[in-house]
């Protein structure tokens, strides 16, 4: 039996909490930097009173994004800021630096699966400096559940009471990319021979994830011209290619496309399409390009 002055402290603290006024409960605010990180929240927090926003417009480049005010006014009303890292993101390193409120750095995860990069891989990195380390991480299923771990952990700290309710969430969500997972080398199992060039190296986690052939990729900023050299390794390359998968069918995309004799597939690796609301049906669109692009002809 507890004293009355327990029982009055009991009474206090059962009072002091907004549900027992009959108040919902504080909804968090988690901001992402990019679509498919939303996506990824979004799945895992279904059901949980939390808003997710993603930073970058659809038109931003996430390797050369400036900062508006808008962007620094939505990072500190943030509870948790979700970002992939200074190799993919650097105009957040400094604001997440000064930041002393919540964040996760996806690039930063223990247990994540990384791409082997070939010594000689044939690919031209015109518009900006990769570090060694292919960003792109959420391709790789095994990655995304990694990543939903990780925010879990995140949430329950500042929302304890949700720790049950994202557990559970979580065991779902990992069951659900590993069925995908399956189910995705199955449909690209007859397609692991025929292979294709990248018009922006961004596909590494999803071709080391299901053993699919990129046998060149280039990245050619607007402003620049493929010099002579590269131009010929690459048509090299799409004597054996199927197609130059691109991120878009943009008039750079199409011009390459030409010279290189390849129809384009898009693969839309950022998730800018509004219809792609869940994380199983952005990676179902692009396992469909791959398909597409292994049984396309050229003209």
């Amino acid at each position: 039996m507890l004293n009355p002055l327990w029982r009055l402290l009991v009474l206090v603290i059962s009072l002091s909490s907004p549900i027992a006024w009959g108040y919902p409960p504080e909804k968090l605010t988690v901001l992402c930097s990019i679509r498919p990180l939303t996506l990824l929240t979004s799945d895992l927090v279904a059901g949980l009173p939390v808003e997710v926003k993603t930073l970058l417009p659809n038109n931003a480049d996430p390797h050369n994004w400036a900062m508006r005010v808008s962007d620094r006014q939505a990072l500190a009303a943030a509870d948790l800021v979700v970002w992939l890292g200074a190799d993919f993101e650097n105009f957040l390193a400094k604001p997440l630096r000064d930041r002393k409120a919540a964040k996760l750095e996806f690039g930063a995860l223990p247990g994540l699966h990384w791409p082997q990069e070939p010594e000689h891989s044939g690919h031209n990195h015109g518009d900006h400096q990769h570090t060694g380390r292919d960003m792109h991480l959420w391709l790789n299923p095994a990655n995304a559940i990694e990543f939903q771990k990780a925010l879990a952990a995140e949430i329950a700290k500042k929302r304890p009471e949700w720790r049950a309710q994202l557990q559970q969430r979580l065991q779902q969500q990992t069951a659900q990319l590993n069925n995908l997972r399956n189910d995705i080398q199955q449909r690209l199992a007859p397609h692991l021979k025929q292979g294709f060039i990248a018009h922006h190296d961004a596909y590494g986690h999803f071709v080391e994830a299901f053993g699919l052939r990129q046998l060149a990729a280039v990245n050619q900023s607007a402003e620049q011209r493929l010099s002579a050299k590269t131009l010929h390794q690459l048509q090299f390359h799409a004597r054996n290619a199927r197609c130059l998968m691109a991120e878009k069918n943009g008039a750079q995309e199409q011009r390459l496309a030409k010279v290189l004799g390849l129809p384009i597939v898009v693969a839309d690796g950022l998730a800018l399409d509004p219809k792609l609301t869940t994380f199983t049906r952005f990676l179902n669109e692009i396992t469909a390009a791959f398909e597409a692009c292994t049984s396309a002809t050229s003209d």
